[in-house]
Formats: C-alpha cells, sequence, structure tokens
C-alpha cells in the first residue's frame, strides 16, 4: 500500500524548504530528500534579496564587482555577452539588477523545524495514479507533488506511461568529467572595505578566461565558470584551497519543451518550484518564496 500524504516536497534545499513553509498545518505534508542528513549544503552561497515572513535572517552586505573594477555598462555587457545572455542587453533590468555595486542582503539563520525524510531517492513517478516509487522500494501516494529538483531530473524519472503523457524529448546534459584550475591567478582581488561578514561577487568578463564569477564570504569562496562549446560549471564549495575544482553543474536554457511540459504536469497535480526545478536562471529564493504564496492561494485545501 505505501505511504498517503496530500502533499510531497521533493528535495529539502532552500527552495523545498520554503516551498513546505507555505503548506496548509491541517494536511499530510512529506519532504523527501535522497541526500543523507550529514551531507552539506549545495555548493555556493544561498542568501535572500528579501526577508521572507517567518524566516529568522540576518542582513549583511553584498559588494559587487565586474573584472575587479566596480560595474559600468562596457563591462556588463562583456559579461551577458560571455555567458551567452545577449538578450539581457535590450532590457535594464535585466541588465543591471545583479550589478548594484552595494547592495543588501539576508542570510537564513534557522529554517522552520519541519520533518524531512533524508535518504529517499525518487527512482519512479506514475503521474496517472499519484504515485512516487523511491529506490528503497517504498510508494508514497500523493495528492501533488512539489517538485524542486533539477526539471531535467524530474522528467528523468516519470514512468513509461507518464513521460507518453507529459511528451518532453528535451536532452539531459550528459555527465562531464571535472577539471582543475590554479588559484594563483585570481588572489589579491577582495576589495579592503568587505567585512567578514560581507560578502564580496567578482564578474569576469574576458572570453580568454573560463571563469565567469568569483564569489568570497569570510574564509570561504566559491568559483564558477564556462566550458566549451557552451554551459556552465559550478565551482567546489572550499577553504582556502590551492587549486579549485569545476565540476558539471547548473546549465539553463530558453526551453520552450521545458515550460510546455511543466504545464503538462501541473494538470495532474506536479508543480515545479525554484531555480532548479522551474529550471530558470533568473529565479530567486525571495522569488520562489512569492510564487509559492500565489500558488497557494489558488488551491482549494480540505481536510
Amino acid at each position: 500500500m505505501g505511504s498517503k500524504c496530500d502533499n510531497l516536497v521533493v528535495g529539502a534545499g532552500p527552495a523545498g524548504r520554503i516551498v513546505r513553509m507555505v503548506l496548509p498545518r491541517e494536511q499530510t505534508n512529506f519532504v523527501i530528500d535522497s541526500r543523507e542528513y550529514h551531507t552539506p549544503a549545495p555548493i555556493g552561497p544561498q542568501f535572500l534579496w528579501e526577508a521572507i515572513p517567518g524566516l529568522q535572517t540576518m542582513p549583511f552586505m553584498v559588494h559587487t564587482r565586474v573584472d575587479n573594477c566596480y560595474p559600468d555598462i562596457e563591462r556588463i555587457a562583456g559579461y551577458k555577452r560571455k555567458v551567452g545572455k545577449d538578450k539581457d542587453l535590450d532590457w535594464p533590468a535585466r541588465m543591471f539588477g545583479q550589478f548594484e555595486p552595494l547592495r543588501q542582503a539576508f542570510r537564513v539563520v534557522k529554517w522552520p523545524q519541519h520533518m524531512i525524510l533524508w535518504g529517499r531517492k525518487l527512482t519512479v513517478i506514475d503521474i496517472r495514479h499519484k504515485t512516487a516509487t523511491l529506490e528503497n522500494g517504498e510508494d508514497i501516494h500523493w495528492n501533488r507533488l512539489l517538485s524542486t529538483i533539477p526539471l531535467p531530473v524530474l522528467l528523468g524519472v516519470l514512468g513509461k506511461v507518464s513521460a507518453e503523457e507529459v511528451r518532453y524529448v528535451g536532452d539531459v546534459e550528459p555527465p562531464c568529467a571535472p577539471i582543475w584550475f590554479q588559484k594563483g591567478d585570481y588572489n589579491g582581488l577582495m576589495p579592503a572595505e568587505v567585512k567578514p561578514e560581507d560578502m564580496f561577487v567578482n564578474y569576469l568578463s574576458s572570453p580568454e578566461s573560463p571563469m565567469y564569477r568569483m564569489t568570497w564570504q569570510g574564509d570561504t569562496w566559491w568559483a564558477e565558470g564556462l566550458k566549451q562549446p557552451e554551459g556552465f560549471w559550478v565551482g567546489s564549495h572550499l577553504r582556502n584551497p590551492e587549486t579549485f575544482m569545476l565540476s558539471p553543474g547548473k546549465i539553463y536554457s530558453d526551453d520552450w519543451e521545458g515550460v510546455q511540459a511543466m504545464q503538462k504536469l501541473e494538470k495532474f497535480g506536479v508543480f515545479c518550484f525554484g531555480r532548479f526545478g522551474a529550471w530558470s536562471g533568473d529565479e530567486l529564493l525571495h522569488d520562489t518564496y512569492k510564487k509559492a504564496v500565489r500558488w497557494s492561494s489558488t488551491q482549494r485545501w480540505t481536510r
């Protein structure tokens, strides 16, 4: 028979926890995650540009530069071309939004204490019978499935019948070998005015460099770069390494078939949230919260 719930949240990262916050307490809500409890948080910084009601947060400042200089239109345009976002050049809000030299942000200090079922890897979803089968053989029957895992991964675990219903034919990026880079060339970029609790982000516009963004916070830093001929890599989350590794990461694209697939999934009670879940490189965590609140207001909740 398996377990039953009203709402099954897949993914216990920041987006999944935010989605869980908007679900009614009167409903039976499960949150599952394939990682073990002791697994470190996802690579890279997780923060909000706006405080979210009900979340305990701490403000800090984000210092932004392009090529270690205050952002100007020429350098920003160079960076946008480098990462394949030429369309942003026609939209001032998207062109300049992330390049404010100094901006307040919020770090989540404590998440609500919702129960999370760790070590539950999703293997098959049957959208007709609203059943999720886990790697351990357990079945979970749900009324709504709220996914925050990468959209290609979600579509990859649809059963044969479910896949025919959605008819998604997009390709998932194949796995690639990691690449190692020397850290030395990127030292000495931190401005003196950046405090230990602040974040420093430096975008790199040169097409000759594989790096497109470096992020520092305290004694931790992140490196992100491009692979050829196109696509994105995300760097390892390390403390003061002499070398760092770029391993395969998020690869966003303007995929109309993906949008159509999400619309079809919604007819079966499957909803996608978050940057990875909705496969939208422009969605940030506070946007996920607003989207989840709007979605919740459209649902007919029953006890």
